[in-house]
């Protein structure tokens, strides 16, 4: 038996039923300690989980009361929220959430006029210079270069070597969309997507949800970025 606070009885029989097809992490945070204590619980009492097989062979315990969770809370709270409060990981969260058809949004189709306008100009255009110009022009919603791209390589519309070095010399040049470093550099203007990835590390829905509901915090690590940089900046100048 570990150091340190005691297992009960019921707690060494859940992980003893549940070690094979729950994560030690669930495990974890379903009994209240840490997923290291649960490691060493079982490796001291020779508790396995079935080799050669991994987590998805096993099956996920869902309960009636977790998928009553998800139905209720899918649309206000985010797949990491979701999970951490199941204890279990976002995957097996996302999947679960496919399989009972609990979709937060639907696709927004692409309208006709729309592909027409790539169709047109995607020769000539860059994909950011296209998603200004759809924005513009069909304003129903903020449209990206990720957009863009991505329907221009489903349409199978790819642009020659020639093409493409005459786009970027056209927005490398006075007044051109990609004229100065300042304009479009991530890391020198700072925005709130840019700074919540840095404290959401890889994390696309945690970052989402700082940018949403934690201004303040945003605030304070660029902040933060700002009194680095210029402390860099001042060093570099007295060497």
């Amino acid at each position: 038996m570990p150091k340190g606070k005691k297992y009960t009885k019921e707690e060494d029989l859940f992980i003893r039923q549940h070690y094979s097809t729950m994560s030690a992490k669930a495990i974890a945070y379903k009994l209240g300690r840490t997923v290291q204590a649960i490691y060493v619980f079982a490796k001291r009492n020779g508790i396995e989980k079935v080799k050669g097989k991994g987590l998805f062979w096993n099956k996920i315990e869902w309960t009636d009361d977790d998928i009553c969770f998800l139905k209720t809370n899918y649309m206000e709270k985010t797949n990491s929220q979701l999970a951490y409060e199941l204890g279990k990981k976002v995957t097996v969260v996302r999947m679960k959430l496919y399989e009972l058809g609990l979709k937060k949004f639907t696709m927004d189709p692409w309208r006709k006029e729309e592909i027409e306008l790539i169709v047109k100009n995607y020769r000539k255009k860059g994909d950011v210079e296209l998603a200004q110009m759809l924005t513009v022009r069909f304003p129903r919603k903020v449209w990206t270069k990720k957009q863009v791209n991505k329907k221009r390589r489903i349409m199978g519309l790819y642009r020659s070597g020639e093409q493409i070095h005459k786009i970027m010399c056209k927005n490398a040049a006075p007044g051109g969309p990609s004229r100065t470093i300042e304009n479009n550099s991530s890391s020198l203007s700072m925005h709130d997507s840019w700074v919540a990835g840095l404290l959401a590390w890889r994390n696309r829905e945690m970052a989402n949800y700082l940018v949403a509901n934690a201004p303040e915090l945003i605030e304070a690590k660029r902040a933060e970025l700002k009194l680095r940089r210029e402390i860099k900046t001042q060093n570099n100048g007295k060497k």
